[in-house]
Order: C-alpha cells, then structure tokens, then sequence
C-alpha cells in the first residue's frame, strides 16, 4: 500500500505552494492577540476558581458553596 501511494508522488521538488502570511497588517495583528490573551486569561480564571472549589469541598465545610442562591 505504502508503494503505491509513494509511486504516485513527484519524483522531486515541493508540493505545496507558498503560504501567505494571515496577520499581515496591525489591525489583524492587534485583534489577534487581545483574542489570545483574553482566552488564556479566562483558562487561568477557571482554573483558579475549581481549584477553590474543590480545596473547599475537601477541607472546608460540608454545605454547598451556593446555598443561598436564589436562582
């Protein structure tokens, strides 16, 4: 199968073309890397705050965290 598949391949050279760049200008540049930092922001935000949760179901008191929420 795998003779098959690398007959059918060019004997030599490349066989992708050129890539272009994507973030060519600041704009998309900017926008891109507020989006990234805002993400990676909110993984650590939810991390922090299931570590929280879970230090205080293991060692805290036995009621639940919302008990008071009236939702």
């Amino acid at each position: 199968m795998a003779r098959d598949y690398a007959g059918r391949l060019p004997a030599q050279g490349d066989t992708m073309g050129m890539l272009s760049a994507v973030l060519d200008n600041t704009f998309r540049l900017t926008t891109h890397l507020i989006t990234i930092s805002l993400n990676y922001a909110g993984c650590l935000g939810v991390g922090i705050a299931a570590h929280v949760y879970i230090a205080n179901r293991a060692f805290g008191s036995n009621k639940p965290m919302l008990a008071n929420f009236d939702g």
